[in-house]
């Protein structure tokens, strides 16, 4: 009865426009733009791309939304769109955190501090598989009203992108080449100690730990070995390996191509794009790493006839990495072992090796063979629309089916399976002189054969439909929509599909182009809810005031447009990724043996099972509530146009485990129990200027978010410091260090420090609730919070006749990340040392009680190794993201080569950072560390269009 009575609002709503079919309708013809929800007011807005493959005027919008065209995506010399929008969306986050060649999951993106759902072509798709140079706009639709009545999957954020479709009676040829090379930023890698140094460093922290300076027996590293790698007179004596040179050059080049070819005729327009890609070739030594994609895509719609119209979209694409083996394992190696672990090659075929650092990259890349692996895509989608404004005028229904495939196969080639290595030691003959014998490990064992160690295969498909009027009667004007979608994911391995169901009703009234009124209602179903609370209604409305349209704006000159807008609306979310909480649900445990069979000793064994959760009925959905509030502006005849927000958002119902005593019994027992609260304000500002053949523009965006916990799942501590509540949901939790210890009198004069015994140079933490010992329990606190608090971008865009120059800056502020478990910063034990370390460490001849390192030690204090402010560091930056310079040549001399357009450009990427953090990418402090270093991007190319 509760789902009836839901569609039965729905339908109430749509019949609300009833009688006006009735009265306003006449005959109409087959209008594209009456279907897409698309008015023309000014041809310098963009168009907003909206969830169900409709499309809206910008005027319209009642909630911040921002609209990036392709032609401006292509500037970033990068395969990855998301990465192309870097610092042009306001309140967006982007990171960079990985460069290996084509890394799929590369690029971190938050909208607001939240993450986001991509629909592309009115159906849910990554962005992985599309170029810059098939898309026709990126819409970020950050409000509510603009993206409600998607349902639950766009309860975080919505970007919604458009490709590219052909246009009647514009045939058209375009082509765009460009090569380059990805160079390693030198100002942005770890750089280590050579053997001398390091043995030097080493032997300070063995001396911190108790050895005597003045005794060269008591010491790690004698003069002898110290004056070997300093002269570098017999390296397989006296190592000094610099692993990352012997395996990494310092740059990999960088190709892309692309083919459009689009146009139509009277009843049929097409597109079509083919693109390449490719990237990695020349960046390893021994080996090449390489990474390429072929993607083809069609867009093809047909009129049938004056009425009715037919599409079919589809796209193929094909990924093809080719790396060694196990070079996930590479980076450990690099970062951790010492350089004098061992000679990387003893002789001709003969590597070294050394029983605690065993691992020989080099040996790995040249022994071992490949990994081949194959991805591949498929898309089609296939529609229809139908204008019923011969019975109903403004009527149409359009409908479209959405099947999408994607497999991944990995093949490792083996040559060896396993191969000898050595260990060189060294002696003295009784005649005086050295000797050198190696210990072998391992043997040789050739293997040929190959297996397959990945292969994944995911399918999804997916209907929807729309029942959409349009009508205007004098100074009204109605938009209205009906629509629902059914999708269903099945991933290879997994028993479950993911099943997606969505109705909505979206209503836009204007009256007199002044004001807008959105109402939309959502009734949306999640299958890992309990059938009784499954669907649920959610609404939203919004509202818009063109004030430029009033007699008392229009008389203030410099105003051209200006409209003030609010929506406020519901939204469900499901955040949990376990399915069926609702459920008690058993796993198996393995056997027990119990008894003896009758006569003989073989034991009898039983199955285990557990409770992996118990089952929570009343388990319903999450309802994110926001508010949004903003201004849209054009001034001074277009010159200044300015985008201004403040949005609030609660979201309540999030799903947590009970915090539950053991001896109640419950294992894990989930519920809605979690609250948050989400603010901020964002917003850009352009500013542009024609002056005869000179113009320029200047925009700027930027966004501050924060956020607080309402409730969570954790008891009430004695302790306010202690308690979440309060916090933002970005908290980064641990001690507040307060600086090193200088001596024993100190140790002996400060609290109790639990973490094991400490010295002087190791952390001292502050005793928060006074009780004269440092625990977790009572001294733990809000630290710092993860996430930026600002992000901010800056675009220039100079043109002077056919010379254009484009800069775009990206940067973010009040961001803390914590570098305890970075051993460029924080060296453990025998690992290796770095510059920093040498500069800053804590030692019995730099007693300084303010080091940013503390106490160097051939072991490992658990003290210095707990989350603290010690740790934390201030990774904000601001970067020179990307340039672009370019030539376009006249049309006077191309015309005679039938071109209407010919362009050469230069570009570059991640140029320039400044920061607090010098030695590291403050984007990603693992870079060159954990992973592919941080990387300059310098191409060239050439555009033209026939």
């Amino acid at each position: 009865m509760k789902k009836i009575n839901q569609i039965t609002v729905l339908v109430s709503l749509l019949l609300l426009v009833g009688p006006l079919n009735s009265i306003y309708s006449q005959e109409g013809s087959f209008n594209r733009d009456s279907i897409e929800y698309v008015i023309k007011k000014d041809g310098n807005l963009n168009d907003v791309g909206l969830p169900y493959n409709k499309t809206t005027d910008i005027l319209r919008t009642t909630s911040p939304v921002t609209v990036i065209t392709g032609e401006e995506l292509s500037r970033y010399p990068t395969n990855n769109l998301m990465e192309a929008l870097t610092g042009l969306i306001p309140g967006m986050r982007i990171l960079k955190t990985n460069y290996e060649p084509g890394g799929s999951n590369d690029v971190s993106l938050l909208i607001r501090g939240f993450n986001y759902t991509t629909i592309v072509d009115g159906v849910e798709r990554s962005l992985n598989n599309l170029s810059p140079d098939e898309v026709e706009s990126v819409s970020v639709l950050r409000g509510m009203s603009a993206r409600a009545n998607y349902g639950y999957p766009a309860a975080d954020g919505l970007i919604v992108v458009k490709t590219k479709r052909g246009q009647r009676g514009q045939n058209e040829i375009s082509a765009n080449v460009e090569y380059g090379l990805r160079a390693v930023d030198q100002n942005r890698i770890p750089r280590w100690l050579n053997a001398y140094d390091y043995a030097t460093m080493f032997n300070k922290a063995a001396i911190n730990d108790g050895a005597s300076p003045d005794d060269p027996l008591d010491l790690p590293y004698s003069p002898e070995y110290l004056e070997g790698y300093r002269t570098g007179k017999n390296p397989l004596k006296y190592f000094d390996e610099d692993l990352y040179s012997q395996v990494f050059n310092n740059t990999m080049d960088y190709k892309r191509m692309n083919v459009n070819y689009g146009g139509g005729s009277e009843s049929t327009n097409y597109f079509f794009n083919l693109n390449y890609f490719g990237e990695g070739g020349g960046y390893l030594k021994h080996k090449s790493t390489t990474y390429d994609k072929v993607s083809l895509r069609s867009n093809v719609d047909v009129d049938i006839n004056e009425d009715f119209r037919f599409s079919l979209d589809a796209l193929a694409s094909i990924e093809m990495r080719k790396f060694p083996l196990d070079m996930g394992s590479v980076w450990p190696v690099l970062s951790g072992y010492p350089v004098n672990a061992y000679p990387v090659e003893i002789a001709q075929d003969t590597f070294g090796t050394h029983p605690t650092f065993s691992r020989n990259p080099v040996a790995d890349l040249i022994k071992r063979d490949y990994r081949n692996r194959l991805d591949r895509s498929g898309q089609v989608n296939a529609g229809f629309e139908y204008n019923l404004g011969k019975y109903i005028k403004g009527l149409s229904v359009d409908a479209y089916l959405s099947y999408d495939v994607y497999n991944y196969i990995e093949i490792s080639h083996k040559r060896n399976f396993s191969y000898a290595m050595y260990e060189p030691v060294w002696i003295t003959t009784p005649a005086g002189t050295d000797s050198m014998y190696l210990i072998q490990y391992g043997e040789n064992r050739p293997d040929a054969g190959a297996a397959r160690t990945g292969d994944r295969f995911t399918s999804r498909i997916g209907g929807f439909v729309d029942l959409n009027y349009r009508n205007s009667f004098g100074k009204h004007e109605i938009w209205s929509n009906l629509n629902g979608y059914l999708q269903s994911i099945t991933r290879q391995g997994n028993p479950i599909d993911d099943r997606r169901v969505n109705f909505s009703y979206s209503g836009n009234y204007t009256f007199d182009q002044k004001y807008y009124l959105d109402v939309i209602m959502s009734l949306t179903g999640h299958q890992n809810i309990h059938p009784d609370n499954r669907f649920k209604l959610f609404p939203t409305v919004g509202f818009g005031w063109m004030l430029s349209e009033e007699e008392f704006i229009q008389k203030i000159s410099f105003i051209d447009r200006l409209k003030l807008r609010a929506s406020y609306g519901t939204q469900g979310f499901y955040n949990s990724g376990n399915p069926f909480l609702y459920e008690t649900r058993w796993r198996s445990y393995g056997n027990t043996n119990f008894e003896m069979e009758p006569g003989g000793s073989q034991v009898v064994g039983r199955q285990r099972v557990y409770v992996d959760h118990d089952g929570n009925p009343e388990l319903g959905w999450g309802t994110l509530t926001e508010f949004d509030a903003g201004i849209d502006g054009v001034f001074f005849k277009e010159k200044i146009s300015i985008q201004l927000d403040y949005f609030n958002m609660e979201r309540t119902g999030y799903i947590l485990p009970a915090t539950v005593p053991d001896i109640i019994g419950l294992t894990n027992f989930y519920s809605n129990v979690g609250a948050y609260k989400y603010y901020g304000v964002d917003g850009s500002v352009s500013y542009k200027v024609n002056l005869g053949d000179f113009h320029y523009t200047i925009s700027f965006n930027g966004g501050y978010n924060n956020s607080e916990v309402l409730a969570d799942n954790l008891p009430t501590y004695q302790y306010e410091w202690l308690n979440r509540i309060g916090n933002p949901t970005d908290a980064i939790y641990g001690f507040e260090a307060i600086g090193l210890f200088e001596d024993q009198e100190d140790i002996d004069g400060s609290p109790l420090q639990t973490y094991g015994a400490v010295f002087p140079g190791n952390i001292k933490y502050a005793d928060l609730n006074e009780d004269s010992a440092v625990t977790s329990n009572f001294d733990q606190k809000m630290i710092g919070h993860s996430n930026p608090r600002l992000t901010y971008g800056a675009q220039i865009s100079i043109g002077y006749k056919n010379i254009g120059l484009y800069v775009m800056g990206y940067g973010m502020s009040r961001r803390d990340v914590s570098v305890q478990s970075n051993n460029y910063y924080h060296q453990d034990g025998y690992d290796k040392y770095s510059e920093y370390i040498m500069e800053n460490a804590w030692t019995t001849d730099n007693p300084d009680p303010e080091a940013l390192h503390p106490r160097l030690t051939t072991a490992s204090f658990r003290n210095d190794n707990l989350n603290s402010t010690y740790w934390l560091r201030n990774a904000g930056f601001f970067k020179i993201k990307n340039v672009e310079l370019s030539y376009t040549l006249p049309k006077s001399v191309i015309s005679n080569f039938n071109l209407s357009n010919l362009k050469f450009f230069v570009r570059g990427a991640n140029l320039l950072t400044f920061s607090e953090i010098k030695e590291l990418d403050p984007e990603n402090l693992n870079l060159g560390v954990n992973t592919y270093p941080s990387m300059r991007t310098f191409t060239g190319g050439v555009s033209l269009n026939f």
